[in-house]
This record gives structure tokens, C-alpha cells and sequence, in this order.
């Protein structure tokens, strides 16, 4: 890849992978060029660069010294972005999978082949004028790339996901978040996420054989373990936080918000030199104790956090505004139980850890991308404004609409007005 000025200069990644989506990133800050490939620089180079005086831009494309489009691409192409301003590493990260305002700063075309006609659409409203016209009858389809609150289900059987190793997944202190859902295994182990070794070093988070749920440490010589005092239940989504602080020796286990799991006595050791594991856990250098259910939404922290603390990250959360944020797989990819054959990694959108997905169908409603967890916030809401209108026809029993009812704790609170629009209440 290179920028034009008598010829190209050329940056050379790493080699191309067939068949898997990748996500490949040029910028250029007035001195520097820097390639990146799915959020990580892997090569750069001081270049002079002379713009584009009066060529159109080509997707799938380019062309010879005469203008004629050569070098087709083949293969799949979605979400070409293009900035008047250079993207960060981390900038780069955070977006991946998300969909952009039309107004994002600095933000010049966003080309999002959302539509099937002949006129590419610039979803950006930033420069008027950058709309494209499809040639050749290309084939549109629905993208795996971006598709939001999703999780990954885990056939229990090999199904995992592997980061390699790197260090700053094995800090000293550490806050691991994460939603799970168990559809079975009882009487056995199952790891959420690990990066234990069988030289009781690293850390682990299980859905245990007593059917309670741990996070284990290592101390080098065995393992210290907080259980849960409430078991864990089979099909439903459960946030699990496992926290270690060195200053206090502390080591916690929230489950849904409680502190079950407390100790502030023995060693540790929970920095290791394998890699981290999704869905299993090291069973004497190979991946085992796999789980059987689905995961999403896993963060890491280089910091002891409260439950107040994770828990404000669950709706609208910005890595790049955490400045003690290691990692975090949304698992915000894919499509839901549709083929996602052609998604071989898993995206880290914090440190650009990213992990390979190992074993799974990804086609059907299991071993595959799935709809994560609905409610991440617990379930409900909390302080909502809203607005009510009741359609016409509407006969309640009561013969006027006049409360607000809480069905699960049988509470009610009156409401003016017996039809039409109500006022404003608070749930």
C-alpha cells in the first residue's frame, strides 16, 4: 500500500488471510505512514505524499497509467471510511464495529453498502457531493461485520477462543467483567475465561463442579478460590466480576451486583506465560473444561473496580475514555445464528488483544454468534421519563387508565387522567 509521488511507497504486513474478514487501516499525518490490520500497527515509514489532483477514488479497484480500472479485488468489501484526520490506534479499535453519526468529526465518506442500486451512498453529511456509482452489478448481501448486543454460544464440547499471550493480561491487580448464561454441565467444570496454567499460576473464572460459581488464583503452590453462596441457574444470563487487589490481598467474587465471595488470606501468583482462554480453561497444556452455554461482553482492568464502577459500563461505554481498560470483547459482531463462516477472530476493541475462534460452526442458532444478553443493566429500568397514548378502543377492566403497575413487586402508583395522553411518571 503506498502513497502516490513519482510511484508508491510500499508498507508490507503481515501475510493476507483468505477467506476471513479483516479490517485494514492507511494513514498519513503529514510525515508518517502507518498500516494497520484489525486495529494493530504492524509496519510504518517516513514518505512525502502528493494528493490525488483529479482522479476519482475506486473501491475494488484500481487502474493504469492510461485511467483503465485493473487489479480488481476479489472478495468482499464493507464499512470504507475516509477522514480528513489521522485515526489513532485506539480510535481505530473502538470503531470497528460500530456505526458512525453522519456528522462524527473530521469524518469525509462512510461508505456503508447498506443498499443495493447503482448509487454507492455516502452516509456522511460532513462534504456534500461523495455519493459513487456502482459498476459491473456486484452482489450486495447482509454483513457479518457490525450487528450490536451480541454473544458467543459454546457447544461445551471444543469450542473456545485464544489470545495469545501478552503481559498485560497478567497485571498485578485485575477486575475480569462478564455476562454467562449455563445451559448445562452440571457436576463439572466449566471455564467462563482463564489464563491459569497447571503450575498454579493465573486466574480463572468457573462455573464450578458444585454448581456454584469461583474465580481461582494462583498462589504457585495451589490456588486460592472464593465461591458463590448462590447456585448458579441453568439459562440465564448472569454477570460474573472477579477482582484481585495486591495492596489489600483482596480477592472478591461478585455475582448480578452481590459480593458472594470474599478472601483476604493466602498468596498470589496470577501472572503466567500462556495464552488466555475463552470458553476453557488449561487442563494440563491443552484447552479443556469447556463451556457449555454462551458468553458475552468480557472486560478486563489493570485496577481493582467496585461493582458501582463496572456496572456503569454496561450501557454506552467508550474505551477511550478508560484510562485502566486492558481489554474488552463486546462480541458486537456477526450475524445472529446466521452464517459468520467467513469471522475467524474475535475483536478486542481496548488493547487489540484480539483472540482466534477455534472449532465453532458459526452457521445455526448454536456454536455461533447469537443475540447477547437484552438487558445488560440488570433487567428494567431505572428513573425513565416516557409518555404514554392509549389507541383507540382500548376497555380496561377498570373502566379508566390510572396507575402505573410494577408486576413483579406488585406496586402501583396513581397517574392522572382516564384516557388519551397522560402525564409524565417515573417508573
Amino acid at each position: 500500500m503506498g502513497w502516490y509521488r513519482r510511484g508508491f511507497q510500499e508498507l508490507n504486513g503481515p501475510a493476507v488471510e483468505l477467506n476471513s474478514w479483516t479490517h485494514v487501516a492507511l494513514s498519513y499525518d503529514g510525515t508518517n505512514m502507518r498500516l494497520y490490520i484489525d486495529g494493530n500497527l504492524v509496519a510504518n515509514t517516513n514518505v512525502s505524499y502528493a494528493p490525488n489532483p483529479d482522479q476519482p477514488a475506486r473501491i475494488g479497484t484500481g487502474h493504469d497509467s492510461g485511467n483503465t480500472p485493473i487489479f480488481y479485488f476479489p472478495g468482499d468489501i464493507d464499512e470504507v471510511r475516509f477522514w480528513n484526520a489521522t485515526r489513532t490506534e485506539k480510535q481505530l479499535r473502538a470503531n470497528l464495529f460500530k456505526d458512525l453519526s453522519p456528522t462524527e468529526t473530521n469524518l469525509v465518506a462512510d461508505y456503508k453498502f447498506d443498499t443495493n442500486s447503482k448509487t454507492l451512498i455516502n452516509s456522511s453529511t460532513n462534504v456534500a457531493g461523495l455519493n459513487g456509482t456502482v459498476r459491473n452489478s456486484p452482489n450486495f448481501f447482509p454483513s457479518s461485520i457490525a450487528n450490536p448486543i451480541n454473544g458467543l454460544h459454546f457447544d461445551g464440547i471444543n469450542d473456545h477462543v485464544s489470545v495469545p499471550y501478552n503481559a498485560n493480561l497478567n497485571p498485578t491487580d485485575i477486575t475480569i467483567s462478564t455476562w454467562a448464561k449455563v445451559t448445562g454441565g452440571a457436576g463439572s467444570f466449566r471455564a467462563v475465561v482463564s489464563n491459569k496454567n497447571s503450575s498454579f499460576q493465573g486466574y480463572v473464572l468457573y462455573a464450578a463442579n458444585n454448581d456454584r460459581w469461583q474465580f481461582w488464583i494462583g498462589t504457585g503452590s495451589g490456588w486460592r478460590i472464593v465461591t458463590s453462596t448462590s447456585p448458579i441457574i441453568l439459562n440465564k444470563w448472569t454477570h460474573l466480576q472477579g477482582v484481585y487487589n495486591s495492596s489489600t490481598n483482596t480477592l472478591e467474587l461478585y455475582v448480578d451486583g452481590a459480593l458472594e465471595g470474599n478472601s483476604t488470606s493466602g498468596g498470589n501468583s496470577i501472572k503466567t506465560s500462556i495464552e488466555l482462554l475463552i470458553g476453557a480453561s488449561d487442563n494440563s497444556g491443552n484447552p479443556g473444561f469447556f463451556f457449555p452455554g454462551e458468553i458475552a461482553d468480557i472486560k478486563f482492568w489493570n485496577t481493582p473496580k467496585t461493582y458501582a464502577d463496572v456496572s456503569s459500563t454496561f450501557q454506552n461505554y467508550d474505551p477511550l475514555t478508560d484510562p485502566n481498560i486492558i481489554a474488552h470483547y463486546s462480541f458486537d459482531q456477526g450475524l445472529s445464528a446466521q452464517s459468520n463462516g467467513f469471522l475467524k477472530k474475535l475483536y478486542d476493541f481496548a488493547g487489540g488483544y484480539n483472540g482466534a475462534i477455534n472449532n465453532f460452526a458459526l452457521t445455526g442458532s448454536a456454536s455461533n454468534f447469537i443475540v447477547g444478553n437484552p438487558s445488560p443493566a440488570g433487567g428494567g429500568v431505572s428513573g425513565a421519563d416516557l409518555w404514554l397514548k392509549a389507541d383507540a378502543g382500548v376497555s380496561p377492566s377498570t373502566g379508566s387508565l390510572s396507575t402505573w403497575a410494577d408486576q413483579t413487586t406488585n406496586h402501583s402508583t396513581t397517574i392522572g387522567g382516564a384516557s388519551g395522553y397522560f402525564p409524565t411518571g417515573k417508573l
